[in-house]
């Protein structure tokens, strides 16, 4: 159920994905963009289960794995008879009975998101609706019914999504997926394109002023999910004042347009919270690989050193900007990377 004054869930968003599915339906071309999905599932509320469903092990998906690990989907193995190239029931069954498991042991979901064109999840939509859930139907032109088209109560077309996102469908496994995982300047500019969306009016987006899809919100699922925990403690202490970027004495600094997080102490706070050590802590951010990295003697290393503008010269972690503070950029401070 969708919150009238914003339109968006209070209890989470399930994005659930025949990846096979949509990779096939492109007419042979490997194209796929699980970023654009999750930012379209980000702008119904923080999304609490993102799963993506196929049979990994094939030549055709085997390579996708290692270029969207880092938003931290959780991978579903589907084994199934095969009629062709597609893999018929099997990823449909298992989805569906995923969803009917979410109702019942995550009853706080309010949105699910499911991105499949058969038919066959008609009875699904509709069990979901008598539960009182809302549902939005993702697939690509052509490969979709009317049937289905209409049970749901919202259907984004795949290919509207990509143009309303900003998002480029890119062959796995590069593109700004692989740039993600990888680190770097080309991590900041596409965790920077995904932060910025805003949903258009076509293809049932969320009413309203519009709602950005946050990556701390929308990439999670999957063991490494676990350290978009602390993105989004870290943007409610900037949201609330208090944490600033820039003070004396304060582990966030703006360095160009990179976050430069003092470690451990930016860690310290959300560990004491979690009940971990802060080693454990910063071990689940590191996990995502959303952080910059350098070689430095021939070894990749993730530790940059900076005059920060208090006069101190510290160590720590370099983030995209827009991971922590979003929009809301604050002014560029006084540090530089030494």
């Amino acid at each position: 159920m969708l919150n009238g004054s914003n339109g968006t869930s209070q209890g989470g968003v399930a994005l659930l994905v025949d990846f096979e599915n949509l990779v096939l339906s492109a007419g042979g071309g490997r194209e796929a963009d699980c970023a654009a999905l999750l930012a379209l599932a980000g702008g119904y509320g923080p999304v609490r289960v993102a799963n993506v469903y196929a049979d990994w092990r094939t030549r055709t998906m085997r390579d996708y794995p290692d270029g969207i690990h880092g938003l931290g989907v959780e991978f579903v193995q589907v084994l199934g008879r095969r009629r062709g190239r597609v893999l018929k029931n099997a990823v449909d069954v298992r989805m569906a009975v995923d969803a009917v498991e979410l109702v019942r042991d995550v009853p706080g979901i309010g949105v699910y998101v499911i991105v499949s064109g058969d038919r066959d999840f008609v009875e699904v939509v509709q069990a979901l609706k008598r539960h009182g859930k809302t549902v939005v139907g993702v697939a690509r032109r052509g490969a979709v019914g009317a049937e289905l088209v209409g049970v749901c109560d919202r259907f984004v077309y795949y290919e509207s999504m990509e143009a309303r996102v900003g998002a480029r469908a890119v062959p796995a496994p590069a593109g700004p997926l692989r740039a993600l995982v990888r680190g770097g300047r080309a991590a900041k500019c596409a965790a920077r394109r995904m932060l910025r969306v805003r949903e258009g009016s076509d293809g049932g987006a969320p009413t309203g002023a519009g709602v950005r899809a946050d990556a701390p919100t929308v990439a999670v699922g999957g063991r490494r999910a676990i350290g978009w925990g602390w993105f989004e403690w870290a943007r409610e202490q900037l949201a609330s004042g208090a944490v600033a970027a820039n003070e004396d004495g304060g582990w966030l600094h703006r360095i160009d347009d990179e976050a430069f997080a003092v470690v451990p102490d930016c860690f310290e706070e959300w560990a004491a919270r979690e009940g971990v050590a802060v080693t454990t802590a910063k071990n689940r951010v590191h996990r995502l690989r959303l952080h910059r990295r350098q070689r430095r003697g021939g070894v990749m290393g993730d530790r940059f050193h900076a005059a920060l503008g208090d006069g101190r010269k510290a160590r720590g972690m370099l983030f995209p900007g827009g991971l922590l503070w979003g929009d809301e950029e604050p002014e560029i401070g006084r540090g530089r990377l030494v």
